[in-house]
């Protein structure tokens, strides 16, 4: 153990996503942005779901839920079935520049992403470009799952592209059997799309945790089987996109999503935890309500997704009155990755700075954003925090 009790978020520079202890909300005018089909004031309006007056309210002094840290807590679970996903409140939030969501510059023109080269020969299975065509930062997200290219991928850590820039990612791969520019009958020309999902827990965590490709494309493999899929080119993707499954997700999303906007004091939301059948698979915390309005969606369909693969499983065992709470499981999950990890390491990329902590129970990143190179000034970012996977889900008697 490296000895990491006095390394908190607040000693890696990061009180979590806010500013100084008792500073004033930030009031920053941000450029207008349009919400994602993913947000949640997007999924709630297509139900004609307005949410109530309180939850419009600022924060009050003392936030609902077990503490995380300074001014920062977890609320009380949104449940449903063996899925919990917990908001995450901040007092303070930091102040960012105007940044762009992978997801929506890609899907608008604004970015793109493809292969390190046109043909099959010369690219690589575990780096892909991004071009960011656009005036703001671009940030993508680990985990985010990829569609297209010669092979379908996912990224591996967050990372920041500068506006007109372009840059090498490190990316793991979720398809097996295809390296051609042609998916499903259709010329990819070697680019990417962004799925709505990320690689969650099981894909993610073992990527991570282990660095060993083949230990990812089995986890591919019991997933899809989970789903009753085996496709020929052992994608991911047959599960996701799937539309029966990519249905019953989205209604499983869409209710977390409705539940979640009517939560008050919605403007100190920053980010979710989720747990499937009493055991915490993630937590994403972002450095603003913006931020997270922005992916959001994404994180309600990957803890679906996880769900879903484990209907069916043994739920936690009843709670003893003596245990924590629910909300203090969380928190003490993220402290044994804060405190308690057996390697760190740092890794600076451009204009994001990540710390990375791996421990017994799974591994973090806290990624800090430089927005000015001459000053070399940090800000938060992100934070993520992984279990490590665990058994992988049964096939399911069932399939829909």
């Amino acid at each position: 153990m490296l000895g990491l009790v006095g390394l908190g978020l607040a000693g890696l520079g990061l009180a979590l996503p806010g500013a100084r202890h008792g500073a004033e909300p930030d009031t920053t005018t941000r450029p207008e942005t349009t919400a994602d089909e993913g947000s949640l004031p997007a999924m709630a309006a297509q139900r004609g779901l307005s949410p109530p007056p309180e939850a419009l309210e600022p924060p009050p002094a003392i936030l609902p839920g077990a503490a995380l840290d300074e001014g920062i807590s977890v609320a009380a679970a949104t449940k449903l079935d063996g899925l919990a996903v917990y908001p995450i409140y901040s007092r303070q939030q930091a102040t960012l520049p105007a940044i762009a969501a992978i997801h929506e510059a890609v899907a608008g023109g604004r970015a793109s992403i493809r292969e390190v080269a046109n043909g099959p020969a010369g690219a690589e299975v575990h780096e892909l470009v991004f071009d960011n065509d656009g005036d703001r930062p671009l940030l993508a997200l680990g985990g985010s799952m990829l569609a297209g290219g010669f092979q379908d991928r996912f990224i591996t850590r967050d990372f920041i592209v500068e506006p007109e820039h372009e840059r090498g990612v490190h990316v793991h791969c979720g398809e097996l059997h295809r390296w051609s520019p042609t998916r499903n009958g259709e010329e990819t020309k070697g680019r990417f799309r962004v799925m709505g999902t990320f690689a969650g827990s099981f894909l993610h965590g073992t990527a991570e945790l282990t660095q060993d490709q083949s230990k990812v494309w089995k986890r591919v493999d019991a997933m899809n089987a989970a789903h009753c899929k085996a496709p020929a080119t052992a994608t991911i993707a047959a599960t996701l996109e799937d539309p029966k499954l990519l249905a019953a997700r989205e209604k499983i999303a869409s209710q977390v999503a409705r539940a979640l906007a009517v939560r008050p004091h919605q403007g100190a939301l920053v980010g979710l935890a989720y747990e499937v059948n009493g055991d915490i698979r993630g937590v994403r915390i972002f450095a603003d309500h913006d931020l997270y309005q922005r992916f959001v969606g994404h994180l309600t369909r990957t803890a679906a997704f996880e769900a879903m693969a484990e209907r069916g499983a043994s739920t936690a065992m009843a709670k003893d009155p003596g245990e924590l709470s629910p909300e203090a499981r969380v928190v003490q999950f993220v402290d044994h990755i804060r405190h308690q990890a057996d390697e760190a390491k740092t890794l600076e990329e451009g204009r994001t700075k990540t710390v990375y902590l791996f421990a017994r129970r799974g591994y973090g990143a806290v990624t800090r954003f430089i927005p000015d190179a001459e000053s070399k000034r940090e800000v938060p970012l992100t934070m993520a925090f992984v279990k490590r996977p665990g058994e992988a889900p049964a096939r399911r008697s069932a399939c829909l």
